[in-house]
């Protein structure tokens, strides 16, 4: 098993604001309710889908006070795409795996940003034309179709085979 590292919020922000060109601010810090030790920082950089706005978000765990991540525990960095809906919530569009704390994590958190970017510029946008939402695939009881991120509010799919 690969030796934790420790990652200083420095090194995070250096990644992400001068190389993968995230905006140089913290988009929002969650404190953890079951370790009041921690805080995760949430990266964000905008995106467009049609008329709608998205956000590819980097959460990223370190020690309240410290500015640096726990060796050991939860302490991931998780990569994601996510579109607000109308009523406020955070609905997620598309993610990769999580990236561990280990030698290289840099080129693995690269490479997970950039494959949730790849995932994000396939989706299509909602059969429904008011919509406009991105859909997601599915799996349902008639096998995967791709359906809304908008549901239930929007109930469009369309068959994965068109």
């Amino acid at each position: 098993m690969a030796e934790a590292q420790e990652i200083t919020q420095i090194e995070m922000e250096d990644l992400l604001c001068n190389e993968l060109h995230f905006p140089r601010e913290v988009r929002g810090v969650k404190i953890n309710p079951l370790n009041m030790s921690t805080k995760t920082l949430v990266y964000g950089k905008p995106f467009r889908f049609g008329k709608h706005k998205v956000s590819l978000r980097v959460y990223s765990t370190i020690l309240k006070g410290g500015g640096h991540s726990r060796l050991k525990g939860e302490g991931s960095i998780k990569v994601a795409m996510v579109i607000r809906m109308p009523d406020g919530t955070i609905n997620g569009l598309c993610k990769d795996k999580r990236v561990h704390r280990v030698k290289g994590w840099r080129a693995n958190l690269t490479k997970r940003v950039h494959s949730v970017i790849d995932s994000f510029c396939k989706m299509k946008p909602c059969t429904n034309p008011t919509c406009g939402l991105p859909m997601n695939l599915r799996h349902g009881s008639n096998g995967p179709f791709l359906g809304c991120t908008g549901y239930p509010n929007c109930k469009g799919t369309q068959s994965c085979h068109e």
